[in-house]
């Protein structure tokens, strides 16, 4: 398991690096599905979802996202978390639901960062 784990138990999100889907966004919060990201039968980054309930955590003012625009695999551009949620949604890539890992400190999101598979 990659992460800070997988079922920290109910209510609010622990400090960590958490996997799973942002569902909504806002200025204030992201509403998180918190999912499982690691080995699995079908080898690594094998992702589980055991649950659908959706954790609102909050977003710091100087929260930061690590965006993949491009190809390459070398194309990340770290944009503040205000100008982030100004994109267009690429269903292609991060549309309704979008695949990150999360930061949590001292209970909000300081950083983001879109999971991308080359």
């Amino acid at each position: 398991m990659f992460g800070s784990g997988c079922s920290p138990g109910p209510g609010t999100l622990p400090d960590g690096i958490w996997f799973g889907a942002i569902a909504a966004r806002s200025s204030e919060a992201a509403e998180f599905d918190l999912m499982c990201f690691g080995p699995g039968p079908e080898g690594p980054g094998h992702v589980s979802n055991n649950s659908n309930a959706l954790r609102t955590v909050p977003v710091t003012e100087t929260a930061m996202v690590f965006v993949f625009e491009g190809s390459g695999g070398d194309n990340w551009v770290r944009e503040p978390y205000g100008q982030w949620l100004t994109h267009p949604a690429d269903p292609a890539f991060c549309g309704e639901s979008c695949w990150v890992w999360l930061y949590v400190n001292a209970g909000s999101i300081t950083e983001m960062v879109e999971l991308f598979f080359a």
